[in-house]
């Protein structure tokens, strides 16, 4: 697991204390304002006051993505232009971002196949041609934990 740590392309570093969701009361993990700009829809968007400060809401059943505390802004699901795969329950439910996989075609290969590629798949294309995790994936970070951890749960 370490050697994915070092292959992760990007990601806001980890702030010493975590912000916490208003709403559910757990912790969030710090975003750039690139992955604000880039995924929250225009008319959401144009009510901000900035686009820096916010926070990814990784709880799976609380309606906010994106939240603020410091200026008691809210962002939720139906504010974002994309499918938040951490808050889905229906296919596709997408893990990589930048490479289109999604938790139906890792199944898929592992049913096919015994296995799944996928982490190599998303090392080798971001060591070819890059990734832009800050601003495709919702969580502003790399997706190669949350791949790695959903294919062990499947292959168990």
């Amino acid at each position: 697991m370490e050697e994915l740590h070092h292959s992760c392309c990007c990601g806001p570093k980890k702030p010493e204390i975590e912000p916490v969701c208003r709403v559910c009361k757990n912790p969030g993990t710090p975003v750039t304002a690139i992955t604000i700009e880039s995924l929250v829809r225009d008319e959401r968007k144009s009510l901000l006051p900035s686009p820096d400060g916010f926070s990814f809401c990784r709880t799976s059943d609380c309606p906010v993505v994106y939240f603020n505390n410091d200026t008691d802004e809210y962002i939720e699901k139906g504010d974002v232009k994309i499918r938040v795969g951490i808050k889905e329950t229906e296919d596709p439910v997408p893990l990589c971002y930048c490479f289109g996989w999604t938790q139906k075609k890792i199944d898929d290969e592992i049913a096919r196949t015994g296995k799944s590629l996928a982490v190599e798949d998303i090392i080798n294309r971001m060591k070819t041609t890059g990734c832009t995790c800050e601003r495709n994936n919702p969580s502003g970070g790399c997706c190669l934990k949350d791949v790695t951890n959903y294919v062990g749960k499947v292959k168990r």
